[in-house]
């Protein structure tokens, strides 16, 4: 059976693929890759693609030996050197100078001639499994997941259907069942779900089951002569719900962004009072979002408080955890998602704290038969691929609950790094990562030059450097000292907007599974230095 265990699986005692000790883990990985190499072989010797495969190069092998080598090398680079550069920044113009990135009329002489570019391709990405990299919500991975990746890969399937993408669908299932028994949905015998290709997709199928439970007939005759329909979100919840409304057809205007506390949290009593406003103009409100882990400031809106409003009005409840979500995996900290079993339906990344490589999204929901109504098609015209007479196919073929017809296969790597982590792995990572931003927190209150803007309440860390003598524009001091870092290469650190978006912060994010106080450390040292290099270009 496709099961997870409560425990992680020892891989030479370190979870993190780019951590300290972890060398050994990555050779075994080229070794593997040697190994998947010469099973090739056993394809025939006639075949191109194999040929390609098995041709002696410099690298040794293979051309995709050649290639598997050079991915290998880079990641136990990484762990030979953890503070060396993450990112190699060069502007646009200079970067397509450097790399011929034409393709010609006619065909490469040989496939050896790629892994020059590969090199190249390397060289000039950041580091993003580097423990200097915080730029975004995701760093670092598992030696599962790129594993997973490249089976995906070499067995170049979709998710369709059960006949072509039988294992991977059945693991696609478990996941499903695996977060909704994190959700709190256990006992519901209803609950389904899909995976889909990033938070921003998730979000969209949240927002159209909530049009088809309001509004089914939608879905044949679209939307005129119905009720103009309106959404509600936190003014700090993600842009993807703007979107979503434009897709659906009910335009951006349709959505309210409810006001939030000085904490980042949606009020419920703003809610209440945009519901009512909504109603009062004619208009039929549908759905609301409860964000679990904003992008900025990490907050966490009150999912008790918004439920009773949404109960209140008919509205789908849907919680935006693609962030947030795995708090529920540790006993200690999933009181930051309580009330996550009262939403209709959830958004849940794996690729951003669960360390599974980019991208891996799962929306669930409650409401299995509003997933299957709003996306499934009765049309003869899906029967050439959604057969009709297999007794299984309904429960099976996932693509009759997803929008796309291709849709990759997430369900391998994901499935893989759950297994290796087990459940008390994640829970430890999170209740580890908490710790780190806490500690973050008190090593930039502790220093003078620095300003803690507000204290976290996830792992999300906004400080700034305060403004020196003779600045009068703390937010371009602040704009131009993260350029600085991002042009240094040493560490990649992001930047948003918070006190209602009046001040400028540098965003750190604890997400990096190898990360130790240490690296807390170098990056704020590299900070202050970037701080007096850009006061000192200043005068």
């Amino acid at each position: 059976m496709l099961q997870f265990a409560e425990s992680s699986l020892a891989v030479d005692g370190v979870v993190a693929l780019v951590s300290p000790g972890n060398e050994k883990s990555l050779r075994c990985f080229g070794k593997l890759m040697d190994q998947a190499g010469t099973t090739t072989s056993q394809l025939g010797k006639s075949h191109c693609l194999v040929k390609n495969f098995r041709e002696p190069t410099r690298a040794g092998g293979g051309v995709f030996l050649g290639a598997c080598r050079l991915a290998s090398d880079y990641l136990v680079a990484l762990c030979d050197d953890p503070q060396g550069a993450c990112a190699n920044f060069v502007p646009p113009d200079q970067l397509r100078a450097q790399i011929d990135l034409s393709i010609g009329e006619a065909p490469l002489a040989s496939p050896r001639q790629l892994l020059p570019i590969l090199e190249s391709y390397l060289r000039f990405m950041p580091k993003t499994n580097h423990v200097a990299f915080a730029n975004q919500l995701y760093g670092g991975t598992t030696v599962a997941g790129v594993v997973g990746e490249l089976f995906a890969a070499v067995t170049n399937t979709s998710m369709s259907t059960y006949e072509i993408s039988p294992v991977s669908t059945l693991m696609e299932l478990e996941l499903i069942h695996k977060l909704a028994a994190a959700i709190g949905w256990r006992e519901c015998p209803t609950v389904d779900g899909i995976m889909c290709s990033g938070g921003s997709n998730a979000n969209f199928l949240g927002m159209l089951c909530a049009r088809q439970q309001a509004q089914p007939q939608c879905k044949e005759s679209g939307l005129s002569g119905t009720t103009p329909l309106s959404a509600f979100v936190s003014d700090q919840a993600h842009y993807s719900f703007e979107k979503a409304a434009l897709q659906l057809g009910l335009g951006i205007r349709a959505i309210y962004k409810v006001k939030s506390d000085d904490y980042g949290r949606m009020r419920a009593d703003a809610l209440e009072e945009a519901v009512q406003q909504s109603e009062k103009k004619g208009e039929r409100p549908f759905f609301v979002c409860a964000t679990a882990g904003t992008t900025v400031l990490g907050a966490f809106d009150p999912v008790p408080a918004i439920a009773e409003v949404a109960n209140r009005h008919r509205l789908w409840l849907h919680v935006d955890g693609a962030w947030g979500a795995p708090v529920l995996l540790s006993g200690k900290h999933r009181t930051l998602l309580a009330g996550s079993e009262l939403a209709d339906s959830v958004t849940w990344d794996f690729h951003k704290f669960m360390s599974v490589p980019a991208i891996a999204t799962m929306f669930v929901t409650r409401h299995g038969e509003v997933l299957h109504d709003g996306c499934s098609l009765q049309s003869q015209s899906v029967n050439y691929l959604l057969h009709q007479d297999n007794a299984d196919a309904a429960r099976y073929d996932l693509g009759r609950k997803s929008l796309a017809c291709g849709r990759r296969v997430d369900s391998l790597k994901t499935w893989l790094t759950w297994k290796l982590l087990g459940d008390r792995g994640y829970a430890a990572a999170v209740e580890r990562a908490m710790e780190l931003a806490q500690t973050l927190a008190l090593m930039v209150t502790a220093e003078p030059t620095l300003e803690l803007l507000e204290q976290p309440a996830y792992l999300n860390v906004c400080f700034r450097a305060r403004c020196p003598p003779g600045c009068d524009d703390a937010n371009a001091f602040t704009l131009r000292l993260r350029d600085r870092l991002v042009r240094g290469g040493r560490h990649l650190v992001n930047y948003g907007y918070v006190r209602c978006g009046s001040v400028a912060a540098l965003r750190y994010v604890c997400t990096n599974f190898a990360l130790r106080d240490a690296d807390l450390r170098a990056f704020l040292n590299e900070v202050l230095d970037a701080a007096r290099a850009t006061q000192a270009a200043a005068l």
